[in-house]
Formats: structure tokens, C-alpha cells, sequence
């Protein structure tokens, strides 16, 4: 079971300078959920106005809460909560997770 990750975001509005990283502690899976190995992601358009203080997220923020940044994913399905799972461990996905309603991640082949 993974309980750690690195993810990268900013603390603070600004440039690209702002963009740093930390160690979080994850929630335990509940119904319906997967965990899944980011082999790559992106910071696209919205994110980079979203880090430098524009749009819904960037209102959302607490004034000294970490924003991670990087909502796009393409990895492996490494855990799984539940036998009514439509995933399953090795499960290749892409998909934007957790943006702005929390969307689900299509499984590729």
C-alpha cells in the first residue's frame, strides 16, 4: 500500500519560479476509487493561469495552502478499492483527475 507521494505545485501565486514540490499523505481508498502510478503528466494552459492567480481554482485557494498543479495523468492502476471495481491493478489510464469535479480516468489499452 502507498501512503506517500510527491506532487508539485505552488504556495504562492506567481511565476514558474513559484513551482515546487511536497510530500503528502494519502487518504485511504474508498468505494469506487483507484490509485494509480503517474508515469507522466502536464501542467497545460489552465494551470499555468490558474498558478499565477486566475480563474475558479486559483478563488478556491486558501491564502497559505499548497495548490497542487498537474491535473492531466497517464500511469498504471496500482490499487483498487472493492470487488465492484470497473478497474483493475495493471490497468493502463489517462484522464484529468480531480478537475474541477472530480472526473473519472479512461482506461486505455
Amino acid at each position: 500500500m502507498i501512503n506517500k507521494s510527491t506532487t508539485y505545485g505552488i504556495y504562492e501565486f506567481g511565476d514558474s519560479n513559484q513551482l515546487c514540490s511536497t510530500t503528502i499523505s494519502l487518504p485511504a481508498l474508498t468505494s469506487g476509487l483507484v490509485r494509480i502510478k503517474v508515469n507522466s503528466t502536464s501542467i497545460n494552459p489552465i494551470e499555468v493561469k490558474t498558478r499565477q492567480g486566475f480563474g475558479y481554482v486559483a478563488a478556491q485557494k486558501s491564502a497559505d495552502a499548497f495548490l497542487p498543479l498537474g491535473y492531466d495523468l497517464y500511469g498504471e492502476v496500482v490499487e483498487v478499492y472493492g470487488p465492484d471495481n470497473q478497474f483493475k491493478v495493471g490497468d493502463l489510464v489517462i484522464g484529468m483527475i480531480g478537475f474541477a469535479s472530480n472526473p473519472e480516468p479512461i482506461v486505455i489499452m
